[in-house]
């Protein structure tokens, strides 16, 4: 056995409960493992265990990183496919620089194998599966949120109770909050006394403390806390659910009449909020000076002819800078000549179509598994409910025995149709997510022009890397998966223009040119 045919082996599941459940690790170890042996590889070191790959700094991940980066580690990793070994970027920098210094990273069930002498059509690929897999990520994200949305809308609390109330379920199951026995008095305490007008907030911590009045963590209430506690409209029986607040199912601890008075005396003095006004500009938020690496502002004076525009300037935070003020239509220009560097071959973006097709094909049937999965737990739990029902009725087991057991169960039941409901609603976005990214690199500079404001700003950042404007220029890398394509397109310019140097030399001296048959 040689010392190249050495491998490390990769698999993961998401969650504890997965790997309790035996969901798919022993899937994983059997595909690996067969496959190391068609190809006489031996495999001398296995990581295998419950870990997200949706956000950096996993143990297990970082521990064979450590591994692989030994002197005499195996050359080899082997894992089931891309989002197996990571969903987000950070992780995946660290892999490819593993590849740069000799790795091949085996991708077996995309039957596709990365090493030091991939060439730029494999990198992208295996960046966009990266790109897609997090975008997967995102999506279930969004559909758990929407499903918290609609539970606020149905007036539950989407969420940890804020002080004054506790979390608890009903009988069926179903989330609720209720005054907490302990902590709704001393909100109504609170706003009593300060409602009266003859008490700071200062006086009003130094009131609470003397009275014992303690948080959460057992600790005093400091004059901060209190602000924020008279400050929740969730007193006032609304549920909130980001800027939003909805009429709720629980029980209010004070009046409107008390609370329009406290926030009359807390006052009003917060600044206006800029979100919808950086909603008319491009690039606000999104941009460094490159001479100091301060955040560039944006700042809109009005012409004479009464014609609002758009300027970028640094901020100055480290002092007088060089950097002279840029017009927003100047770095747009500049971004679509960025985006002009982006080119593949049509064959190859049309090979890299199918792939994402196949991929997606392949997410489908995890999808239904996972389904199938979640399904079959349902029933398991709702079988144990009909039998322990049955046996509090025969009296094998005590009301209270039941109540408790049933409580947990309808619990397990909710938080499992809530994920199955999430994962058939994000509809397994792949084909969508990676047909786009390749139309973006065959058509971006056309897309980017004829896009609204809002999805040039999202264009811009998913493509370039670290922007910054410097001596009137925009400067910047390409994210990835972008600056594969950057780099072959470059390539392919390079070779080009020397063909073409040659064919210009070869038809002003009449030479023949000398064809390498190394």
């Amino acid at each position: 056995m040689t010392q190249g045919r050495r491998a490390v082996l990769y698999a993961r599941v998401s969650s504890e409960r997965q790997a309790d459940e035996g969901y798919s690790i022993p899937a994983q170890l059997k595909l690996l493992l067969e496959y190391a042996e068609r190809q006489s590889i031996e495999v001398v070191r296995q990581f295998t265990g419950p870990e997200s790959a949706s956000s950096p700094g996993r143990e297990m991940f970082g521990e064979m990183l450590r591994f692989l980066r030994r002197a005499n580690a195996p050359r080899i990793l082997l894992v089931e496919k891309t989002d197996r070994a990571t969903r987000n970027f950070l992780d995946y920098v660290a892999l490819d620089d593993l590849r740069l210094r000799g790795l091949e990273i085996h991708l077996v069930r995309e039957g596709s194998v990365l090493g030091p002498e991939s060439d730029p059509s494999q990198q992208f690929a295996w960046g966009m599966w990266v790109l897609m897999a997090r975008n997967q990520v995102q999506r279930l994200s969004a559909e758990v949120k929407k499903g918290m949305r609609e539970k606020a809308l149905q007036g539950g609390w989407p969420g940890r109770a804020p002080f004054g109330y506790a979390n608890l379920r009903d009988e069926t199951g179903r989330a609720f909050i209720a005054p907490h026995e302990d902590e709704a008095p001393v909100v109504r305490e609170l706003f009593r006394l300060y409602a009266r007008g003859d008490t700071s907030l200062s006086e009003l911590a130094e009131l609470a403390t003397g009275r014992g009045m303690l948080g959460r963590r057992g600790r005093p209430l400091s004059k901060a806390t209190i602000q924020v506690i008279l400050r929740e409209r969730a007193h006032l029986g609304l549920v909130r659910w980001r800027d939003e607040y909805l009429p709720g199912l629980h029980e209010p601890l004070v009046d409107s009449e008390t609370f329009e008075r406290v926030q009359a005396l807390l006052g009003r003095g917060r600044r206006r909020s800029v979100r919808s006004r950086r909603a008319e500009e491009l690039f606000t938020g999104l941009l460094k000076c490159g001479h100091c690496g301060c955040s560039v502002l944006t700042y809109r004076p009005t012409g004479r002819n009464g014609t609002v525009y758009t300027y970028y300037r640094c901020s100055f935070a480290k002092g007088r800078c060089p950097e002279k003020n840029l017009r927003e239509e100047v770095i747009d220009g500049q971004v679509e000549e960025y985006l002009r560097r982006l080119h593949f071959p049509s064959d190859v973006l049309d090979s890299l179509r199918e792939a994402v097709r196949e991929a997606t094909r392949v997410e489908r049937r995890d999808a239904e598994v996972a389904l199938g999965r979640l399904t079959a737990q349902q029933r398991k739990l709702e079988n144990r409910l009909r039998v322990a029902y049955e046996d509090r009725v025969d009296g094998r087991i005590s009301p209270t025995e039941y109540d408790k057991r049933a409580g947990e169960w309808k619990a397990q039941l909710t938080d499992l149709e809530e994920e199955a409901a999430a994962l058939k609603r994000a509809d397994r976005g792949s084909l969508e997510d990676g047909i786009t990214l390749l139309e973006l690199v065959r058509r971006a500079p056309e897309l980017y022009s004829a896009a609204s404001r809002e999805r040039k700003r999202r264009i811009f950042q998913t493509v370039l890397l670290k922007p910054e404007i410097k001596d009137g220029r925009l400067l910047a890398e390409f994210a990835q998966p972008f600056s594969f394509v950057a780099v072959a397109a470059a390539s392919e310019n390079e070779s080009r223009k020397l063909s073409d140097d040659a064919s210009s030399m070869v038809g002003r001296t009449g030479l023949e040119p000398v064809t390498s048959t190394v």
